[in-house]
């Protein structure tokens, strides 16, 4: 069962203070509505190495947290809004996946995970 806005039945939730600090004060907490419980090998601005990251899932964010989460990204990275957005679209937003715990009501998902 894929994430909604108003159920999300696969998250990661932060446990880093201030990665978890930042979630908070855009989407109001730290645990995350995620695509999928596999994290993939990512290039990110501002690291050397690829990271693994999980990607939120955007779906599953109702129309004021994708705003508020445009507004919080272009504020911390002082990028313009229509920057991020476009961004978002193409790409998704990674989660770094250090310091994180994930969650699942998906039974699809979990027998992903063990075949």
């Amino acid at each position: 069962m894929p994430n909604t806005p108003t159920d999300w039945s696969t998250t990661v939730t932060l446990h880093d203070p201030e990665r978890a600090a930042f979630w908070r004060g855009v989407l109001g907490t730290d645990t995350l509505p995620v695509i999928a419980l596999v994290p993939q090998w990512l290039h990110l601005p501002g690291f050397g190495e690829p990271q693994l990251c999980f990607m939120l899932d955007l779906g599953a964010l109702t129309p004021e947290l994708r705003g508020r989460l445009i507004a919080g990204i272009a504020q911390r990275f002082e990028l313009e809004p229509d920057e991020v957005a476009s961004e978002i679209d193409g790409h998704g937003v990674p989660i770094l996946f250090d310091n994180t715990s994930w969650s699942t009501s998906d039974f699809g998902a979990m027998m992903n995970l063990v075949t």
